[in-house]
């Protein structure tokens, strides 16, 4: 059980960070891609 539960939050402590990063790029890449749009409309 021990190993189990370590297991348990050493992904948690994995993978939060790793949706934090991808959540970032998703929102950076969508504001560059709404900028350049903006101003190929202008």
């Amino acid at each position: 059980m021990i190993s189990v539960v370590g297991g348990v939050d050493g992904l948690t402590g994995i993978s939060f960070p790793l949706i934090w990063t991808i959540y970032v790029i998703l929102v950076f890449f969508t504001s560059a891609f709404t900028f350049s749009w903006l101003v190929k409309k202008m």
